[in-house]
Parts: C-alpha cells; sequence; structure tokens
C-alpha cells in the first residue's frame, strides 16, 4: 500500500497553484506543474525507461528503487481586483510536500503528505502598509510515514462513504502577510504562514499490510518569514527578492522539525509584457533551481517555468529531479 501512497503523493503534484497578486480587474488563472522527483537511478536511466517502457515492473516494482522528494502548492483562483486598497480572490487546490525511499533511507525518510485545501484572501492597503489575509480550509488526502499511511477513508473496502464525514476531518490554518515601501526602491515584508486554528485529525491507517485505525493530528508547516523586493537601478526593469523564513514542521520527523527557508530570484521585466525570473530556492529540505519566461497581452497571460531539484545542492544540477510548469490568466 504505501507505492499507492506513493502514487497519490505524486500526482497530487499534478495540481494548481493559488495567485494573490492580479494584474486585471477580474482574472481566472491556475498553474499546471509537472515534476520528477528523483529515483535510485537518476535521471537517464528514467528516459530509457521512457523509450523501452516495462510496466509491469515499473509498477509492481516501486520498493526497489524508489526515492522522492517534493514542494508544491497549487491551486486555481479567481480574482478581483477592486482597485489601490482593496483586493480578494478565491481559491482551491492541492498542495504536496514530502522525502521519503522506499526501502527507508535514514538521510531521506522525513515523511510525506498531501492536503486539499479551499479558501479565501483579501489585501487591503493601510496608509502605506499593505495587509493580505488568506484563511484555508485544507483536508489531508494521504499521510506517509516511515511505517504507517494515513488516509480520509478506510483503505480496506467499506461500503457508503460519508463525504461529510470525511471533510469534517480538515482543519482551519491562517495566512497574513504585510509590506511596506521602506524607501523609493526597496519594499520590505513579513510573513505568517498557516497559523492553526483547526487541527486536521485522520484515524484510518494502513500498517504492514494490515488495516486499521489511529489517532494522527496533522498541521500545515507553520513558518515565520521575511521578504524584500529591491529594485538597484529605480526601475522596474531588475528586481531582487530576497526571503528566509523560519519553519516548525510536523510532517517532517516527530515531534516537530525546526529548519530555514530561503530564496533569492532575479526578475527582468521589460513593461509588464515579457517577464523573467531566475532563482535559487531552498523550501521544505529541497533545493531548486528555476527560470520561468511570462507573456503578458492584457487578456491573456501565460508562464512557463522549468526547475531542477533535490535535497542535495549540487544534485541540482544534475539531473536528479526537475519541472515543468505552466501558468495560464484570462480577464480584463
Amino acid at each position: 500500500m504505501k507505492k499507492i501512497a506513493a502514487i497519490v503523493l505524486f500526482f497530487s503534484a499534478l495540481s494548481l497553484r493559488a495567485q494573490d497578486s492580479p494584474r486585471r480587474l477580474v482574472e481566472l488563472g491556475f498553474d499546471l506543474g509537472i515534476p520528477y522527483t528523483g529515483s535510485y537511478r537518476g535521471a537517464l536511466d528514467v528516459f530509457k525507461d521512457v523509450v523501452t517502457p516495462d510496466w509491469s515492473d515499473m509498477v509492481f516494482d516501486l520498493d526497489n528503487r524508489l526515492g522522492a522528494f517534493f514542494n508544491i502548492h497549487e491551486s486555481a483562483y479567481l480574482n478581483f481586483n477592486l482597485g489601490v486598497n482593496f483586493k480578494i480572490g478565491l481559491f482551491t487546490g492541492i498542495n504536496s510536500i514530502g522525502q521519503f525511499k522506499i526501502p527507508p533511507s535514514v538521510d531521506l525518510d522525513h515523511g510525506s503528505a498531501s492536503f486539499l485545501e479551499a479558501g479565501l484572501w483579501f489585501s487591503t492597503r493601510i496608509r502605506r502598509w499593505t495587509l493580505t489575509v488568506r484563511p484555508s480550509y485544507f483536508l489531508p488526502l494521504v499521510y506517509v510515514n516511515e511505517t504507517e499511511i494515513y488516509t480520509p477513508l478506510p483503505l480496506a473496502p467499506s461500503g457508503d462513504t460519508d463525504l461529510l464525514s470525511m471533510l469534517r476531518k480538515g482543519g482551519l490554518d491562517l495566512s497574513l502577510r504585510g509590506e511596506y515601501p521602506l524607501f523609493r526602491n526597496l519594499l520590505i515584508g513579513g510573513t505568517i504562514t498557516h497559523i492553526p486554528l483547526l487541527t486536521a485529525e485522520l484515524k484510518d491507517t494502513y500498517s504492514r499490510g494490515v488495516s486499521g485505525t489511529g489517532n494522527k493530528v496533522l498541521f500545515r508547516p507553520f513558518k515565520l518569514g521575511v521578504n524584500a523586493v529591491y529594485r538597484p537601478f529605480y526601475k522596474w526593469l531588475f528586481t531582487l527578492k530576497p526571503e528566509v523564513a523560519l519553519v516548525f514542521n510536523t510532517i517532517y520527523d516527530t515531534p516537530v522539525s525546526v529548519y530555514g527557508d530561503f530564496a533569492l530570484t532575479g526578475e527582468f521585466n521589460l513593461r509588464e509584457v515579457v517577464i523573467l525570473d531566475l532563482g535559487t530556492h531552498y523550501e521544505d529540505l529541497t533545493w531548486k533551481q528555476r527560470a520561468a519566461l511570462t507573456l503578458n497581452f492584457r487578456a491573456l497571460e501565460l508562464t512557463i517555468g522549468i526547475s531542477t531539484q533535490s535535497p542535495q545542492f549540487i544534485e541540482t544540477f544534475q539531473g536528479v529531479g526537475f519541472g515543468i510548469d505552466l501558468g495560464v490568466r484570462v480577464g480584463y
């Protein structure tokens, strides 16, 4: 069953990301990410399997070679830009984080989880401050540790499914962000992500081939972060965006893992029509090198990004893991 949970976690990555920075009066959009998250054999062997696939081996022999690491926060969204002082939006989708190997590895088996989420956000400006509030409902779809799998539904057949009872197993959290223009070319900000309001609780488990009941309380990673937007030439042509955060994560290890997040992104912007982003990210114990190109045609905006990713920094340059993401926004 751990094979099935691994597949669920992977396909949870084929999801959509929320955006709370609308460029239009009304905007509908989504981002679709397609990651490859690594294995014992490396990227070249995977390409070889694509050319001459052995599907029975790939499905039934995962235990011999599967290693995965991913960090995806994505959803579909509908945004309304109601002027300089107020913006609001709705979002729904799936986010997944995880690092594990099959069979377990001491240096890479932190746990994995995938969450369904839905919520809204609103942003307002008070004097020179811009404040954003984002409440979210989240439902764990699957949680995997070294020996157990937890789900909101029994893994063994049990007749009719009570959807309302399943949704009651979800939780609520709240994210806050504040931004302030310290100078004409420097904006600073702070974020508090996933403040727990109501915890999610899963009781259906599968361990060593046997279905059962347990009691797993889940929070999404709680983060305290600061960021800046710096334009060294006082123009939007080139912008530097550094970010750092302190993370408390109960999904990785027990009872809690504490670590830091980091990102440094450079943005080249040609009159809001052609935008190129290049960045190095370290988020939830995974390194990522990413490049993205955005073409903004006013009514239609397209973004395509490519990334390499791994728990080890040097491996992001060796093809161990990579991803492609596509974003679309339409509106006026």
